[in-house]
């Protein structure tokens, strides 16, 4: 049976020795303390010499006397000084816990990212939210509120720190911030990183760090920026089949930039030539980027969600009618982003057309790369300004393009909608304001890295990535057609693909392949993985075939599983009959909160 000290160790007496004897409260807190600090000490996760300054922290219980504690019974003078007594000492066990469990579990990312029973960064921080909010463990327990300083190296800095680090030390510690992401050099994720793998990459690089200060807010400064963003923009037109004399647009810093402009353009068009409509609709296929569907809450355009048909295209009959006399603008996307598939732009373009309406493709992911996969001799489907009917095009930069991140185009067939785009403030007192896209501050860096990564390559340097690319790609379809159990979904044109099946579930085999280290990306409707082919997985791509034949062999059959909603972007899934929107909104709280 523990017996209690006839003192309060030094470490529960704010550095001052006493004699005081222990109450039973104090004994219950000092047993649990001690037996809890003993097994974090044993299993190395703090040094004892940490338990004096970390407990200092917590407010030290009053201490009664022989008389006091007669007074006001066996605990003392009120059961009021006991509940507190009984809270401070639990406070301080629980922040220990608290203290000790963080850092636990971010070692645990840190040195098993590659382990096969890895938590997913849903779980993580589903866990860690779980785990702030129980009973007595608070965000802002004692040990939380400690100083933190750049010199903690494994403690989140929630404090602005007082000092800086050296320059050295602090290159340091952004590798080891590193250390728990994705390899993605290595070819084994399939999602969210574009790369040559090659001098190109280093060009680019060098291209952004020599404009990384500057800002296009200020064209009349830096004209070198505004220069290069015309380039970039004419050699896009031209790329993609427009008239140089008539056809304009922008750089933005992202596909979803490029479409919430693109919708606003059309709306403003709309207020001006059709003011009859006071509640303007788009037509969007039910495979468009869901960037339509945040401009639409933006902008105030109501969606109208279209359904594919058999080759998981927009269905151009349902798309002719979910048009109304309420619409400003149709919508395509080459190709969509979950299964690869180019609409049929042709014929949505004439319907659109025969209906005074734009039609907008969202060619994000496609548009620098199909050209070029075309020209290599690959079935295209037209998409691009050589249609009639279309009016605008999104082309990012920073996907097959191979610029870097936060480039990317929104290009019009006329210089007129363009006009729609851009937005003026003359009234404010600091002067006049004029904004050609949504954002103020326009990074240099994303621009100058853009245009090097053009005039670097030509179109001789992209044909020889994207046939790279494409060679990969048939050898995965070619490994995935020698699977019985799976098949492609769509016929996808270039390098874009979903795998699903109608025999084994696709969701198992997801986490069966995530056991060889391999990043999936997993998809609903149908249940399917998620592929996106660049050269850095020209070494990968017999290994991950033969590991999807493994992860294919004796799977569960398809819909056997308790599957849950999928998270784009994100390798996890949430639970069967969860709320999911509120779930994902959950999860990104957490990603800032916790």
């Amino acid at each position: 049976m523990f017996t209690a000290p006839a003192t309060w160790p030094l470490a529960y007496s704010s550095g001052r020795r006493t004699s005081t004897t222990t109450s039973p409260e104090r004994t219950i807190a000092y047993a649990v303390a001690t037996s809890i600090s003993s097994a974090v000490v044993t299993l190395g996760h703090l040094p004892r010499s940490h338990l004096v300054p970390l407990c200092r922290h917590v407010p030290r219980p009053e201490r009664t006397s022989p008389a006091e504690r007669a007074a006001g019974g066996v605990f003392g003078r009120s059961q009021r000084k006991t509940t507190n007594r009984l809270r401070w000492n639990i406070e301080m066990i629980t922040s220990v816990i608290d203290f000790e469990s963080r850092r636990w579990h971010r070692r645990c990312l840190a040195s098993h990212r590659d382990h096969p029973a890895r938590p997913s960064e849903l779980g993580y921080a589903a866990g860690q939210r779980s785990f702030s909010g129980s009973p007595g463990c608070r965000e802002g327990s004692a040990i939380q509120d400690m100083s933190v300083t750049p010199g903690s190296a494994d403690q989140p800095l929630s404090r602005f720190p007082a000092h800086g680090l050296p320059a050295g030390e602090l290159r340091d510690r952004l590798r080891a911030k590193s250390s728990g992401d994705v390899d993605w050099r290595s070819g084994r994720i399939w999602s969210l990183v574009y790369s040559t793998a090659s001098e190109h990459d280093d060009v680019v690089h060098e291209a952004y760090q020599q404009f990384a200060s500057e800002n296009l807010l200020g064209p009349t400064a830096f004209p070198s920026l505004a220069t290069m963003e015309k380039e970039v923009v004419w050699m896009l037109l031209d790329l993609l089949g427009a008239d140089p004399g008539t056809a304009g647009g922008t750089m933005t810093s992202g596909g979803t930039e490029s479409i919430v402009l693109a919708v606003k353009a059309y709306r403003d068009r709309a207020r001006v030539q059709r003011p009859e409509i006071t509640a303007p609709e788009m037509v969007v296929p039910v495979t468009a980027h869901p960037a339509f569907l945040k401009a639409a809450d933006l902008l105030g355009v109501r969606a109208v969600p279209v359904p594919v048909d058999h080759t998981y295209g927009a269905d151009p009959a349902a798309f002719a009618a979910a048009m109304s006399r309420s619409t400003i603008l149709g919508c395509a996307s080459a190709p969509c982003f979950p299964y690869g598939v180019v609409d049929p732009v042709e014929e949505l373009a004439d319907i659109a057309a025969r209906r005074d309406v734009g039609l907008h493709i969202d060619a994000t992911i496609g548009g620098f790369a199909l050209p070029f996969v075309r020209e290599l001799g690959y079935q295209v489907p037209a998409f691009d300004f050589s249609v009639p009917g279309v009016t605008s095009i999104a082309a990012d930069m920073h996907k097959y393009g191979y610029g870097p991140k936060g480039s990317s185009t929104i290009l019009y067939r006329d210089r007129g909608l363009r006009r729609y785009q851009f937005a003026a403030y003359t009234d404010w007192p600091g002067g006049i304001l004029a904004s050609p896209t949504l954002l103020g501050t326009r990074p240099g860096g994303a621009i100058a890295g853009a245009w090097a990564a053009i005039v670097y390559e030509g179109r001789e340097g992209y044909r020889r990535i994207f046939s790279t690319v494409m060679q990969a790609t048939q050898r995965l379809r070619d490994g995935i057609a020698s699977i019985p159990q799976l098949n492609v979904i769509g016929d996808p044109p270039m390098s874009v693909l979903a795998v699903g099946s109608d025999e084994v579930d696709m969701m198992t085999v997801a986490d069966r392949l995530e056991t060889r280290k391999w990043r999936i990306d997993r998809q609903r409707d149908p249940d399917s993985i998620h592929l996106i082919v660049n050269p850095t997985h020209v070494p990968v791509i017999d290994e991950f075939v033969d590991d999807l034949r493994w992860a294919t062999h004796d799977a569960p059959p398809a819909g056997s599983a308790d599957n849950g909603a999928t998270l784009y972007g994100v390798t996890s899934r949430l639970e069967a009959g969860a709320d999911v929107e509120v779930a994902v909104l959950d999860q990104l709280e957490s990603r800032y909160d916790s």
